[in-house]
């Protein structure tokens, strides 16, 4: 009997000990993760195509801002830039990046008078949560791929002066 009263408590020590280190890795994500952000994507189809720039940053509060551009190229209309902002809140849950936007402002810059046809701020819902699981985490990289469209988004720190 006694065997199996150390396997058991071997497995338990073995199982809580890879449960104290799924904790410390999360935490250790965390870490990487504050601060700012560059991230670019391009997304193709319809005969356009959609760029994002964008600047996240990812407070200790679990709190987030961005703040960047988007630029719509379709032959049809002319090249409109916008300017885009967001905030919202984040987590790392299971090795997945966790975001919830709780506001969102869209501005055209080029060409308002066209946002009587495009109203792009209306397409952004408010409060919307996102998951993405993290391909690679860094001090200087973050490649997350997008749960819901399976698009991959590349980012590099920014280096902040002081």
């Amino acid at each position: 009997m006694k065997p199996l009263k150390y396997l058991t408590l071997t497995f338990f020590i073995a199982s809580t000990s890879a449960c104290a280190n799924n904790v410390i890795a999360e935490t250790d994500k965390n870490q990487l993760l504050y601060g700012t952000w560059n991230c670019k994507a391009t997304s193709e189809g319809d005969g356009g195509k959609v760029s994002l720039e964008i600047d996240t940053t990812f407070v200790r509060n679990g709190k987030l801002n961005s703040f960047g551009t988007l630029q719509l190229n379709y032959p049809e209309i002319p090249e409109i830039q916008y300017s885009y902002a967001d905030s919202g809140s984040w987590e790392i849950n299971d090795g997945y990046l966790i975001s919830t936007t709780s506001e969102v402002k869209v501005v055209n810059i080029s060409h308002p008078e066209l946002d009587k046809v495009l109203n792009l701020e209306d397409m952004f819902p408010q409060n919307i949560s996102e998951s993405s699981q993290i391909l690679k985490l860094t001090k200087t990289e973050l490649s997350l791929k997008d749960e819901s469209d399976g698009e991959i988004y590349n980012c590099s720190k920014k280096v902040t002066k002081g």
